[in-house]
């Protein structure tokens, strides 16, 4: 009776919009990214986007538009640690977001990290008990950090406004500053190699990834290290990645990560400008098994990675020579 009036009380609420029921097929896909996370709210907003995201790929599916759940970045533990983003790839359109909401709402409230690189943003409302996903409308941008309810373009109008997209309006790789990215790497890391697109590549076998709709095919570039972190930590191993993904003719994407089974408590991972200034930092927490960093910069910026813990110090240098 309970999940009949939770139902009920949504298509009263938002009528002539799509309902989509949450199977256990859609709860298997939250409960298996749910259960890689330690912190409870990021547990359950994750829990939500996955939802959000299945409901619109069910939709979309309805009317014969192909998706690609496997290369969205919702759909990748890394990034899903990295930011709070909920997006479907579309074929040849681009990254699609789709925003939960609960069936209260009159506001949805868009993750910062879902501010760039979106074709558009589809509102979903979700009931209490979590058994069936309405979508409601959706918008083409997002200006001030939120979505009206009562202000969202219909649904009915969501696959034309797809099909009107040209794929030729999704950026491309520029090939001369994926060139300067492999020399800047190759002059330090250990191992380096391109980093693809998981529709035409499989970079999975490092742990680390960053999937992108913009183009099939090499993305940038992804770095490792491995770091042993001395006698005092009975020579525990972990290990530095670094993606270094273009965005335009001379601004990148910077992707840190660092990782290991157990990472030792108080292990600070820093980004600092070359004068000493900190750009951005992370410290592992009890029962932490990975850390990120992400942030954006000219290329030619050079940049310090610091991990560090007590007496251990181990640095890595951006800087085109």
């Amino acid at each position: 009776m309970k999940i009949s009036h939770q139902v009920k009380s949504v298509n009263a609420k938002y009528p002539n919009f799509f309902p989509v029921p949450l199977t256990r097929i859609a709860h298997n896909y939250a409960q298996h990214f749910y259960q890689h996370k330690i912190n409870s709210e990021q547990r359950k907003q994750i829990y939500l986007n996955t939802l959000a995201v299945y409901a619109v790929n069910y939709y979309l599916e309805c009317f014969g538009v192909e998706t690609n759940l496997e290369a969205s970045n919702s759909w990748n533990p890394v990034i899903q640690n990295l930011a709070n983003v909920a997006d479907l790839v579309v074929k040849n359109c681009g990254n699609l977001e789709c925003c939960p909401i609960w069936s209260n709402s009159d506001i949805c409230e868009v993750s910062r990290d879902a501010f760039t690189d979106r074709i558009g943003y589809v509102v979903v409302c979700l009931n209490q008990d979590l058994t069936q996903a309405t979508l409601l409308g959706f918008s083409k941008t997002v200006e001030t950090g939120k979505l009206l309810i009562n202000k969202l373009q219909p649904l009915e109008n969501l696959v034309p406004y797809l099909d009107e997209l040209e794929p030729s309006l999704v950026p491309v790789p520029n090939q001369g500053l994926l060139e300067k990215i492999r020399c800047i790497l190759n002059s330090s890391w250990q191992q380096v190699e391109p980093l693809f697109d998981p529709s035409s590549s499989d970079n999975c076998g490092l742990a680390f990834g960053y999937r992108s709709a913009a183009t099939p095919g090499q993305i940038g570039y992804l770095a490792t290290d491995i770091i042993n972190l001395g006698e005092d930590l009975s020579d525990r191993e972990v290990r530095l990645n670094l993606a270094a993904i273009p965005q335009s003719e001379s601004v990148i994407d910077v992707i840190v990560e660092l990782c290991g089974e157990d990472l030792p408590t108080n292990l600070k991972l820093v980004a600092q400008e070359s004068t000493g200034e900190i750009i951005i930092s992370e410290i592992a927490q009890s029962g932490d098994t990975s850390i990120c960093l992400q942030f954006s910069r000219q290329w030619q910026e050079p940049f310090i990675l610091t991990v560090i813990r007590e007496d251990f110090i181990y640095q890595k240098t951006w800087k085109y020579d």
